[in-house]
């Protein structure tokens, strides 16, 4: 197994990554489930991209599962129980919900609590191994900050708010249909730290930092974006079952990838061009996904300036040419 796993990365990645998330995440289509349960299922179900690369990372070092440093586990476990009870405490201030995925903190059963306290530790374990010098390529380096990456942490932080609030402006002068300019702001920063952490960080040591770093060991930029496009879509597949995003099933599929194609483009252009920083991406999926619920933004204007984007980042940075991987992380 250990061999074969060594031999066939990104295959052995994706099966692992796949069973997990598609076990939990089909869950809630089996089975009954209460709200908060289906809130425990569902971040776990997203540590399948984190556990993947994990085991992977662990198979081509020959090292252990372990604990390395306790200081950097407790950090990033009370990071992730923190940000997990301030998401149910938002649920909470945004009153009386329909949707079956967000229960309030005093809906949480202990059950639930069991589910969020086991992703906090997995997710802490793995972290907490950012500076194991027994791992190769040791991809959770990246999850640390570092001052000479400081200004691709702050693109990551800024440009999709940039393009979502000029499509906002666009839209507003087009007539064209926009989101509310602002939600509650006492919810809304909570959420959008929550995205951060869950709906980001641990989808990226999988799809970049282990899949986009060994096909691009053969490939070049834009070919391993296109088919970690391809892949990263399908591991959502679950969600337009359950109801998480839609109950359309496959077919929902297919308009999703039209967004998830430049979005994989611009996300492995940050990765390449922050030196391999997990870290500057996880800071750009994250706004991604929280900051239209804080200026707003028009959804068409917006996907098009993203795919406009794109294709400059393409044309600009020759991302049709393979890119020399002989300085990735030690």
């Amino acid at each position: 197994m250990k061999n074969l796993i060594k031999s066939k990365p990104i295959v052995s990645y994706l099966v692992i990554t796949f069973l997990i998330t598609y076990i939990l995440w089909f869950a809630p289509v089996a089975f009954e489930l209460s709200s908060d349960i289906k809130f425990g299922v569902i971040i776990l179900g997203g540590c399948g991209p984190i556990i993947g690369a994990y085991i992977v990372l662990l198979m081509q070092s020959g090292a252990k599962i372990k604990i390395h440093s306790f200081k950097l586990f407790l950090f990033f476990f009370l990071l992730a129980f923190v940000a997990t009870y301030l998401s149910l405490y938002s649920m909470g201030l945004a009153g009386s919900s329909e949707d079956d995925f967000k229960p309030k903190l005093n809906e949480t059963s202990a059950v639930a609590w069991l589910l969020i306290v086991l992703f906090c530790f997995i997710t802490s374990l793995i972290l907490s191994n950012a500076k194991n010098p027994q791992l190769k390529e040791n991809l959770i380096t990246s999850v640390l900050p570092s001052r000479k990456t400081l200004k691709w942490y702050i693109v990551g932080l800024l440009l999709f708010p940039v393009l979502s609030t000029i499509s906002y402006g666009l839209g507003l002068l087009l007539g064209l249909e926009i989101t509310d300019f602002l939600f509650k702001l006492e919810t809304v920063w909570l959420l959008g730290f929550l995205s951060l952490l869950l709906s980001a960080g641990y989808e990226e040591f999988g799809w970049r930092g282990l899949m986009q770093k060994e096909l691009q060991k053969k490939n070049s930029p834009l070919i391993s974006a296109l088919l970690i496009a391809f892949f990263w879509n399908a591991w959502h597949l679950p969600m337009h079952y359950n109801g998480y995003y839609s109950t359309g099933g496959f077919m929902d599929l297919i308009p999703a990838l039209a967004m998830t194609i430049p979005l994989t483009i611009i996300f492995t252009w940050l990765f390449n061009e922050s030196k391999y920083s997990i870290l500057a991406v996880i800071l750009l999926h994250g706004l991604h996904n929280s900051f239209s619920g804080i200026v707003g933004s028009s959804f068409f204007l917006f996907f098009i300036l993203m795919v406009l984007f794109a294709i400059f980042l393409v044309i600009k940075h020759k991302m049709w040419r393979k890119k020399d991987f002989t300085n990735y992380i030690e």
